[in-house]
């Protein structure tokens, strides 16, 4: 009759901590889901679109002038100069591909 009670909560407790790690992992592989659900060429496509929106206000904020307008009609894209209006200062090479 010992043997019983001691099995049965032990058998509660294994079950227990067995549903508490089964949900903090399907907890971390949703999470997961969620950072990563977006596929790299969606993401770039929207980074693109945002850095162009970006520029522009930099341009009508007059920050930048003639030289990133050139480069944005050739598909670059551009980052600000410390030195406030004097042009646009490329970003690293991976960004310096034309789009």
């Amino acid at each position: 009759m010992v043997e019983d009670k001691w099995l049965a909560t032990l058998a509660a407790s294994v079950q227990s901590e067995l549903d508490r790690v089964s949900q903090g992992l399907t907890g971390r592989v949703r999470e997961l889901a969620e950072r990563y659900g977006t596929p790299l060429p969606q993401a770039m496509s929207q980074v693109e679109a945002l850095e162009k929106r970006v520029a522009g206000h930099w341009v009508n904020m007059g920050f930048l002038g003639a030289s990133l307008r050139v480069g944005l009609a050739l598909g670059y894209a551009y980052a600000p100069v410390p030195s406030g209006p004097a042009g646009g200062c490329p970003l690293p090479a991976a960004s310096l591909a034309q789009r």
